[in-house]
């Protein structure tokens, strides 16, 4: 029975083709160009969210600087309105 053990072991191949050295390398070269170019995308999808709410806050301004002058048109109406009914005989 020992002989069938001793043929059955494993064994291991302690060495590396240069095959399986340059796969080896072509992938960490691809993971590391993956990494560069997504944190490139992270950084252009960054400035534009930068870009879009710089502009979300003047188109804000903008329309609040409207609303307030609307606002005081009505008001001056609404004076206007108010003296002509004050005023006697009408």
């Amino acid at each position: 029975m020992r002989e069938d053990d001793d043929q059955q072991r494993w064994t291991l191949d302690r060495t590396i083709s240069a095959n399986t050295v340059i796969q080896i390398g072509v992938i960490l070269f691809g993971l590391i160009g993956a990494w560069y170019g997504l944190r490139n995308e992270v950084a252009m999808v960054d400035s534009r969210v930068t870009g879009l709410m710089q502009r979300l806050d003047y188109q804000q301004a903008a329309d609040r600087r409207l609303f307030d002058e609307i606002r005081r048109a009505l008001e001056r109406i609404e004076s206007k309105i108010d003296g002509k009914v004050d005023k006697p005989g009408r």
